[in-house]
């Protein structure tokens, strides 16, 4: 048995980034990073607009002035002068950290190939179960995404619970045919058969770049139809004799239920299933870095574990846009469109990234079609966030779910709505 101050479960992004705002704060506590896995190579590029951390800006490996949403008819093409997009490669992220971890004695040490099989929380410590170890911690931070209870709770919830699922295949041609400068945040061109499907392009230079097969859906979308979607837009809009390098996959949660950071009196959920990924866009890592960063400040100072890290009111704009999304998929591609081709780039870069002020919020409000998100507006009104959704009954019409929580006379206006 080993006796430690701060366990953290999973070396993933939230984990990796805990240890690191840990370590630099000032925290001189005894801290373990725990994960079953021992090797971090997998593919993953995690991008954002906010402002890196100054500890992770050596680490951003590309930026873009200038992106653009597209569809069949038009394209808005946006840029701005205080805001980048910016992108860190995940194993050169994990390889930073992990390898000084490792090979040099650290305020935090890593314990690779361990699977988490018991956690049970005492009045003094929580104690965890390993295939190789039993540990006793102060505090235990989870961090894991697969196989998390608070992630695996919330899809048995009312709560709207949509997939963003996603495959990327990084090639290369021999001849110049991407725009280097300019990012593809969502290409509409693309069969839109089951939810909300567009593609994503980073170019890292005339000649290479990620393309990619996003969907938004109830249901988790097939690898044969992202596949189907990739190779067919490469070969229409780039042409068939490329070399193929990397292949990236995943599957992120967007979700209106509750995913509480506090699971106990000493057992802390981050990252994904602490609610860090932004419902409505699936962006991650800055809500991670700002989460972790807010806990070792908290660890620091000897003040409570924060229960959140973002303003309140992005929770009712997630709810209500995943709720169109859900009722109306169809209505995503206008709405994605009218966003980034009427509202500021630095607005809408501000909304995206949980900073946006008043005015930024009504300019959004203002680009979006007013009847859908009327109605859609009216039903996440009756909606109760959190844990109200855990426990009501679905109440199934035919645009959608209601809970029963929203009452008879929600129940009656959404009556009157499929009976005209």
């Amino acid at each position: 048995m080993k006796t430690i101050d701060t366990l953290i479960l999973g070396a993933g992004c939230a984990g990796t980034s805990l240890a690191h705002h840990l370590e630099s704060s000032g925290y001189t506590e005894k801290i373990v990073l725990l994960d079953s896995r021992t090797k971090f190579d997998r593919e993953q590029r995690w991008c954002s607009w906010a402002k890196m951390p100054e500890s992770l800006s050596p680490l951003i490996q590309k930026c873009w002035a200038e992106w653009t949403v597209c569809d069949e008819n038009r394209a808005a093409i946006q840029t701005s002068e205080n805001y980048s997009y910016q992108q860190i490669y995940a194993p050169e992220f994990f390889s930073h950290f992990h390898s000084r971890w490792q090979t040099a004695p650290a305020l935090v040490e890593m314990s690779l190939g361990e699977n988490v099989e018991r956690i049970e929380e005492n009045n003094d410590f929580v104690e965890v179960k390993t295939s190789h170890e039993i540990w006793r911690a102060k505090r235990v931070f989870d961090a894991r995404h697969e196989g998390n209870a608070n992630l695996e709770k919330a899809q048995k919830t009312n709560a709207i619970y949509l997939h963003q699922t996603f495959l990327g295949w990084t090639i290369e041609f021999s001849r110049p045919v991407f725009n280097e400068k300019n990012v593809t945040l969502m290409d509409f061109r693309t069969p839109q058969t089951d939810g909300v499907n567009f593609i994503y392009v980073l170019p890292y230079s005339d000649r290479k770049a990620l393309v990619e097969s996003t969907s938004f859906s109830q249901n988790q979308m097939r690898r044969s139809h992202h596949l189907q979607a990739l190779t067919t837009y490469i070969a229409q809009h780039f042409g068939s004799d490329y070399e193929f390098k990397t292949e990236e996959s995943g599957d992120l949660p967007m979700t209106t239920a509750n995913l509480p950071i506090k699971s106990g009196e000493r057992i802390f959920n981050i990252g994904v299933a602490g609610g860090s990924a932004r419902p409505s866009s699936g962006y991650a890592f800055h809500r991670i870095q700002r989460q972790t960063a807010a806990i070792a400040a908290a660890l620091v100072n000897q003040e409570p574990i924060p229960a959140s890290f973002a303003p309140r009111k992005y929770k009712l704009f997630d709810a209500i846009f995943l709720a169109s999304l859900a009722r109306k998929p169809d209505y995503a591609k206008e709405s994605f469109l009218r966003m980034f081709d009427h509202v500021a780039p630095d607005s809408l870069i501000r909304f995206l990234t949980d900073e946006s002020s008043y005015a930024d919020d009504l300019a959004l409000i203002a680009a979006l079609p007013k009847i859908h998100f009327g109605a859609t507006i009216m039903q996440s009104l009756w909606r109760k966030f959190a844990a109200g959704n855990e426990s009501h009954e679905k109440i199934q019409l035919p645009y959608g779910a209601l809970p029963d929580s929203v009452g008879k006379p929600a129940r009656r206006l959404a009556a009157q709505r499929v009976e005209r």
